[in-house]
C-alpha cells in the first residue's frame, strides 16, 4: 500500500511538472509572438520548439544533464 500511495505521489508531481512546462512554453511563445524580447541564458526565442514537436516528446523520456560530475 505504501509503495502504491508513493507512486501516486510521484505522478502527481510529475503532471505538477508537465503543467508548469507547458504554462512556461505557453508564456514564452506569446512573448515571441507580442515582440516581447526576453533575455535568455541559452538561445533565443526563436529556438522555441514547435508545439507539435512537444507534443510528440516521450513522456517517460528522461533529460540528462551533460555534466560529468566525477
Amino acid at each position: 500500500k505504501e509503495i502504491e500511495a508513493r507512486q501516486k505521489d510521484i505522478n502527481a508531481l510529475e503532471t505538477s511538472v508537465q503543467k508548469d512546462g507547458a504554462a512556461k512554453f505557453a508564456l514564452l511563445r506569446k512573448c515571441k509572438m507580442d515582440g516581447i524580447d526576453i533575455p535568455l541564458v541559452d538561445g533565443s526565442l526563436d529556438n522555441l520548439p514547435r508545439e507539435d514537436n512537444l507534443l510528440r516528446q516521450d513522456p517517460d523520456a528522461m533529460d540528462l544533464d551533460d555534466e560529468d560530475d566525477g
